[in-house]
């Protein structure tokens, strides 16, 4: 139930920031699909690790959210 509330927020979204009409929507069912397909690696990789690569600065992140430069 709550895929299809998603799936519905996201393609009204979809129609008013693109400007399109309903009859438009025939591939947005498999980019849908294809963006919740990848959520879950993303979500593993970022549980996993603690450390941001951020404009080619490596940062760790320290308990309390601190990022601390991580260059040795």
């Amino acid at each position: 139930m709550l895929q299809r509330i998603c799936f519905l927020t996201d393609a009204v979204q979809f129609i008013k920031l693109s400007q399109r009409s309903w009859d438009s929507l025939t591939l947005f069912p498999l980019f849908w699909l294809m963006r919740e397909s990848l959520a879950l690696p993303l979500w593993i990789q970022i549980v996993c690790n603690n450390h941001v690569d951020w404009r080619g600065n490596r940062l760790k992140l320290a308990q309390g959210g601190l990022l601390i430069d991580d260059r040795k």
